[in-house]
């Protein structure tokens, strides 16, 4: 003889009703722990960048030696330098945000993409999706940065850091582009390093820089020196 089914809770049944606010209760919780992680996630990782206030001697000559260098930029332009873990997707990011600021009226600097390249990692470990988008722009030159000697003579601890030094070698920007990891749009990193490129030209080379301050915001990209197979949070 078969089992008889239990009976249905009857509508109305406050055991029932007890259950479904539970039901909603837990998954309000769940959501709003969801938007918490996704927040930690795109504010977590940030560093503060900690650039050389002159430009260093050794990026100097490194970027000297750079055979694609265009002529006339080995000297007497401003330096724009954004460092970066070829493996960390939210760069890409970076690289967009930094390609709203071009423009006409934008003045002329010389930026350089370093592509931070660990001891030990494989032949082509620079090479994927940030490479060939900066390959893509005549603005911006390519750099292997082996052993990341370069990103740490700039301070820089985070994929999508950037350095600005005008034309007398001053510092006047560094930091990110993005108010969260990977997100675009407007950011404070934004309207500073507009402020800091427009300040550029009236300044003119030699003109004094003692008096202009170097303005700074967190990265927030991954962990430029991790194990050469993948990228850390």
């Amino acid at each position: 003889m078969p089992q008889a089914r239990p009976p249905h809770p009857p509508i109305g049944d406050p055991s029932a009703a007890r259950a479904r606010t539970l039901a909603v209760r837990i998954w309000l919780a769940s959501l709003a722990l969801g938007c918490a992680a996704l927040a930690a996630h795109g504010a977590s990782g940030a560093a503060v960048p900690l650039a050389p206030a002159r430009l260093p001697a050794e990026v100097s000559a490194a970027l000297d030696r750079h055979r694609d260098a265009p002529e006339g930029a080995r000297a007497g332009a401003p330096l724009g330098l954004i460092v970066l873990h070829p493996k960390c997707p939210c760069s890409l990011v970076e690289l967009d945000q930094l390609a709203t600021l071009a423009g006409p009226t934008t003045p002329k600097v010389r930026w350089l993409a370093l592509f931070v390249v660990p001891p030990g990692a494989p032949d082509g470990f620079a090479e994927g999706a940030l490479w060939d988008r900066v390959q893509a722009r005549d603005d911006i030159e390519a750099v292997i940065d082996r052993d990341g000697v370069l990103a740490r003579a700039l301070g820089a601890e985070r994929s999508g850091t950037l350095a600005l030094y005008d034309s007398a070698g001053a510092l006047r920007f560094q930091g990110g582009l993005t108010e969260a990891r990977g997100h675009a749009g407007p950011s404070r990193g934004l309207t500073l390093l507009h402020a800091a490129l427009n300040e550029l030209e009236p300044a003119g080379i030699g003109a004094d820089t003692a008096s202009r301050s170097c303005t700074t915001t967190s990265a927030r990209g991954c962990a430029l020196f991790t194990s050469p197979t993948a990228s850390t949070p």
